[in-house]
C-alpha cells in the first residue's frame, strides 16, 4: 500500500490549490508534531480565520484538521518504512500524543496498523521491529 499526501488528500490535488493555501500546507508538513491553530495559519498566510477555512475547504474539499491528519499519518508511513524507529517514536514524531490515536488514524487511513504495515513494506525486519517496540 502505498500512502501519500495526494492520494490521502481526497479528490483534488494540492499543487491546484490557492498559493496561500499551499503555503499554508507547507507550514503544517514542517510543524506535524506542533502545528499552528488553523487562526495562527490564517495569520501566517494573511488571511481571516473565516476567509481561509472556506479557502481551504474549496481547494482541498477538506478541513485543515483532516489534512494535517493526513499529512502525519503519511509522513509516519515514510518514517515506517525507511527508518528503525519504535513505533511510539513514531507516533509522537509525528504529532500523535497518544499510541492509541496514532494506531486508530493509522488503521483508518491504511486499512492496517503501524506495525502491520511497517512488516507489509520491511519484511525483513519484523522480528527485529517486534522486540524494538517492546
Amino acid at each position: 500500500m502505498q500512502i501519500t499526501m495526494f492520494s490521502l488528500a481526497g479528490t483534488q490535488s494540492y499543487r491546484q490549490a490557492d498559493p496561500r493555501i499551499t503555503r499554508a500546507i507547507g507550514i503544517m508538513e514542517g510543524t506535524l508534531s506542533s502545528p499552528p491553530s488553523a487562526a495562527g495559519l490564517a495569520r501566517s498566510v494573511g488571511l481571516s480565520p473565516s476567509r481561509f477555512a472556506h479557502l481551504f475547504k474549496t481547494h482541498t474539499n477538506s478541513t485543515p484538521a483532516a489534512v494535517l491528519k493526513r499529512l502525519r499519518v503519511a509522513r509516519a508511513a515514510e518514517l515506517l518504512r525507511t527508518t528503525c524507529l519504535a513505533l511510539k517514536e513514531i507516533g509522537a514524531e509525528t504529532g500523535f500524543e497518544h499510541s492509541s490515536a496514532f494506531t486508530r488514524a493509522f488503521r483508518a487511513a491504511s486499512g492496517m496498523s503501524p506495525g502491520e504495515f511497517r512488516k507489509s513494506q520491511r519484511p525483513g525486519l519484523a522480528g527485529q521491529q517486534e522486540s524494538s517496540n517492546k
